[in-house]
């Protein structure tokens, strides 16, 4: 059995000749401006008016909780939310309602921007400031919804803790319409029947319909408190009550989480009695495991700290540190116990799917079997992504449902802090799906006797999910889960576990992000993140087997 020194420094032949390695990187900037999210915008930033930056729309929110007779708070946070209601609909009626949602109505991306008269402390150790995380229960703490032009969607708003004598002034229930940019004559005042989960002294509600879509039916819900706004909703026959506690995931999605979830408990615990047995026999490769270990723990510690909300009281900020301190421990803790419950068994029977892994966590960035790996993986990557950018218009030919608007990552947009955040994060998450990956990988091996049965197996295993999560036609479901899952696992046999590594996240970047191509606009900077990163890991793979001089072996 060959030792993890011996993996890391012996010498190989595993060059790639420079044509083939350029070949590869023109593949990977070909599918950045041909993937579904990159030239093509109509699946996200043609799907929403987004004319409007972030900061517009929090000077828009600012100015209705004004005209609300709202002070402005000592506190806020924002962010985009998208309608669960509307996208857990049947795929048919998204796709006939395609060209409403990209006219602006009904509203499906929604911004958030809310108040509070202290400091705003988050409960989870995520540390970011959410919609409903912390809860509205201070007097004063005021939130806001609208649309991507402005317009008012939503408001919420605590009254004070106290009641003193006051002059009642009247409803106003003609500044939230004018607010919603709504006409008030088209609609029709009904009895209210939403609670709204805020105190009130007038409710109020209207059935009508907008200009935009005439057809479609609307009610208002409306309350407020001595003659200010506290409550306002704009309901659509979709929309759940907020408090009904319905479960959006359709049956295919609650059987896939339920698989998912099954194959991260069961390989833990294996990974678990493993990694014990190795360290009690003093196998397994420590130090590139605390070597991997450290970088998720960095990756997971940098991701959290470009998103986390600064808090006003210092010991609060303290404790929340600790708490993302010790997140990022229990992480890097998981990763290095699957790799030690890997690593060994995977040097003894299959170095090759090991050995590109091994090199690169052991510092030998410039090894061609570095390099070759990672190829292997962008290639995959590159092929997966423009794979779909053809499905998609193929399988919609041949009367497969359009389906929504997609808001894939829609955090990316905010900001180019949040865009590098989700970017550490999807490299923080990559070692851990590799090595699940690889654990499945040589059960199935062990069971079915050959490489060629486990990997088929494995394709099975990773598709079957994924198709009941697509929420389109059956047959174009299979089509587009069995492509993408056989490109990866491909890769994993050809290139091993750095080559699926480097596909997750390339594939995440060049698929699941809102790119655009039109660097004018407000959302480009993300776009440029992405592409300096996938810029460097392609000079490391260009540089590793010597396409740009002489590699080191």
């Amino acid at each position: 059995v060959p030792s993890a020194a011996l993996l890391a420094t012996a010498k190989g032949h595993d060059h790639v000749a420079p044509r083939l390695a350029f070949g590869t990187i023109g593949l990977l900037a070909l599918a950045f401006f041909l993937t579904p999210r990159a030239a093509v915008e109509n699946r996200f930033l043609r799907g929403v008016p987004m004319e409007k930056p972030p900061a517009v729309l929090e000077f828009d929110a600012k100015a209705h909780l004004k005209s609300f007779g709202y002070a402005a708070g000592a506190d806020s946070a924002s962010g985009y939310d998208v309608d669960d209601d509307y996208v857990a609909r049947p795929i048919e009626e998204l796709s006939k309602e395609r060209n409403q949602v990209r006219a602006g109505w009904p509203v499906v991306l929604r911004f958030w921007y809310r108040e509070s008269p202290r400091g705003l402390e988050p409960l989870s150790p995520s540390g970011r400031v959410s919609m409903g995380n912390p809860p509205l229960t201070l007097g004063g703490m005021t939130r806001v919804f609208v649309d991507t032009r402005g317009r008012l969607v939503g408001f919420d708003a605590a009254p004070p803790s106290t009641e003193e004598p006051a002059e009642q002034r009247p409803a106003p229930w003609d500044s939230l319409f004018t607010a919603a940019g709504l006409d008030r004559s088209r609609f029709t005042e009904v009895a209210p029947s939403w609670n709204p989960p805020v105190h009130s002294d007038a409710r109020a509600a209207w059935k009508g319909s907008s200009a935009e879509w005439p057809e479609l039916a609307v009610r208002i819900e409306a309350a407020s408190y001595r003659g200010q706004p506290v409550y306002f909703r704009t309901v659509y026959p979709w929309t759940n009550p907020e408090r009904a506690g319905i479960q959006l995931a359709s049956r295919g999605q609650r059987i896939a989480n339920g698989i998912y979830f099954s194959l991260f408990v069961g390989t833990l615990i294996i990974a678990g009695y493993f990694a014990w047995r190795n360290l009690r026999a003093g196998q397994g490769d420590q130090r590139g495991g605390i070597r991997l270990a450290l970088a998720v723990m960095a990756a997971d510690l940098g991701s959290w700290f470009l998103q986390a909300h600064v808090l006003s009281d210092p010991i609060s900020q303290i404790v929340s540190v600790l708490r993302a301190i010790g997140s990022s421990l229990l992480v890097g803790g998981i990763t290095f116990t699957l790799y030690l419950a890997l690593e060994p068994d995977v040097r003894k029977r299959s170095p090759d799917l090991i050995m590109g892994w091994t090199r690169f966590i052991w510092g030998r960035w410039r090894d061609p079997r570095v390099g070759r790996d990672m190829l292997i993986g962008i290639a995959a990557a590159a092929t997966t992504a423009l794979a779909i950018r053809i499905l998609v218009p193929l399988t919609e030919a041949f009367g497969a449902p359009l389906g929504s608007v997609s808001f894939f990552n829609v955090d990316f947009v905010r900001s180019v802090p949040a865009a590098l955040a989700l970017i550490l994060a999807v490299h923080q998450q990559a070692p851990a799906i590799a090595m699940g990956v690889a654990v499945a990988f040589l059960l199935l091996e062990r069971i079915l006797k050959t490489r060629t049965r486990a990997a088929v197996a494995l394709v099975i295993l990773l598709a079957v999910p994924n198709m009941l999560q697509q929420g389109t036609a059956l047959w174009a479901g299979a089509l587009f889960a069995f492509t993408v899952m056989g490109l990866p696992v491909l890769a994993f046999v050809r290139g091993g576990m750095l080559a699926f590594a480097t596909f997750a996240t390339t594939v995440i970047a060049l698929v699941d992000v809102p790119l655009t191509s039109d660097f004018s606009h407000w959302t480009a900077p993300p776009t440029f993140v992405v592409g300096l990163v996938l810029a460097a890991w392609a000079y490391v793979a260009l540089r590793s087997v010597g396409a740009l001089g002489e590699a080191k072996t």
